[in-house]
């Protein structure tokens, strides 16, 4: 088990997708308990089938037909000297329209902004340089979540926004690609913390024994502390096991 500073860690998502330890052990197929070896299906169709998160999970909506997306989350390396790739946050729209045309700038972008909006964690900004090609450019709302300080900041709380939260950073995450998927969330509150949990499984294609593949499953548990509105992650392996996949269906190898 590992447990991070979440402005070290969970912000840095492209440097964390291998928290757990470096080399969990792998149980063989053939002594797996029911339960352990229906989780174990589960993963594998999940990373076989590209299907990266569960029912319910947090998705984009769908752009309009003919038209492709670019979200963009203004960070302070577009609005300042600064190499950091924090995502900024702003108070209220108008700072935001301002780090939204110093990043526009940044980034060579001369489409003007032709509609803007207030979401529940961000102000997005829409430029379209042409009728297919939009650019969505998105700046995170101080009083919800400060990414430099690792703080969500939402008052009164809401664990159900928090979880969307998280779910909202795994999808804008580099793990948010094949071979990585999420296959179950959940949270829970008390009153000093509340926790988010994602179940992620990792495909490492030949990784295993004699050409399998190993198919890692960790828990993900986001901590918030509610006195400090510092969030954490801790990370704990679950499953690791060797599988093949024949281009139709997936098995666990030495089964």
């Amino acid at each position: 088990m590992t447990i991070f500073s979440i402005a070290f860690c969970m912000l840095c998502l492209s440097a964390c997708q291998d928290d757990g330890s470096d080399n969990p052990s792998t149980t063989p197929a053939s002594t797996l308990p029911d339960q352990s070896r229906a989780l174990a299906q589960t993963a594998m169709q999940a990373v076989y089938q590209n299907q990266r998160t569960p029912n319910n999970f947090y998705q984009e909506t769908s752009p309009p037909a003919g038209v492709f997306i670019t979200i963009q989350h203004v960070r302070m390396s577009d609005i300042s000297s600064s190499t950091s790739t924090h995502r900024v946050c702003a108070n209220d729209m108008p700072e935001a329209a301002i780090y939204a045309n110093q990043a526009a700038l940044t980034r060579n972008i001369t489409a003007p902004v032709i509609s803007a909006q207030e979401m529940p964690f961000y102000f997005e900004f829409l430029r379209a340089p042409n009728s297919s090609n939009w650019i969505l450019q998105r700046v995170f709302k101080c009083g919800m979540y400060d990414e430099s300080a690792g703080e969500y900041e939402q008052t009164p709380f809401d664990n159900a926004a928090y979880q969307q939260l998280i779910e909202y950073l795994w999808f804008f995450s580099p793990a948010n690609n094949y071979g990585y998927a999420v296959i179950q969330t959940s949270n829970n509150s008390d009153a000093q913390f509340s926790t988010v949990s994602l179940l992620q499984v990792e495909l490492q294609a030949a990784a295993g024994a004699n050409g399998c593949d190993r198919i890692k499953i960790t828990k993900r548990t986001y901590i918030l502390n509610l006195a400090t509105r510092q969030i954490g992650l801790e990370v704990t392996d679950v499953l690791s096991v060797d599988a093949r996949f024949n281009g139709q269906s997936a098995s666990l190898c030495n089964a």
